[in-house]
């Protein structure tokens, strides 16, 4: 596993880049982010095969999840807000095309199979006051394919 504070140094910084951006929306698989005092609601239009949630805040804060469901709720509870103040958050929404190809190099062994997938991205930053979530953000989305 990736050391945390390193992960968070560059989610904080790929997320400052990201909110330099003008914000747009991401075509068929759009990302729908509900933020509520309670809960962040996760889903999308069409079928995806995973979605990725990532969380980094203060005094070291860092939650992530994946699920293969097309909606995701993650609740204050499972969450752990221990401190007020603001928290930055990628979603990350994957859909295997279903075409493969060979790869060579990058840590994987020669010849080895991938997977090509288009990613549907947003990303943004909510405020918790007073342990719960501050219902207001802004997020910036983008789809790739890989």
């Amino acid at each position: 596993m990736p050391d945390p504070k390193k992960f968070i140094g560059s989610l904080l910084f790929f997320l400052g880049v990201l909110g330099s951006l003008p914000a747009h929306s991401a075509s068929e698989n759009d990302l729908s982010i509900e933020m509520a005092s309670d809960a962040i609601r996760i889903s999308t239009k069409n079928h995806v095969d995973k979605i990725t949630v990532r969380i980094a805040g203060g005094d070291d804060y860092f939650f992530q999840k994946t699920s293969e469901e097309t909606s995701l709720a993650l609740s204050s509870e499972e969450l752990k807000l221990a401190s007020d103040g603001t928290y930055q958050y990628e979603v990350s929404a994957i859909s295997f095309t279903g075409e493969t190809k060979v790869v060579n190099g990058n840590g994987r062994v020669d010849g080895a199979m991938l997977r090509k997938s288009t990613v549907t991205s947003a990303s943004g930053q909510f405020q918790v006051a007073d342990l719960a979530i501050v219902v207001s953000s802004q997020r910036v989305a983008k789809e790739e394919t890989k």
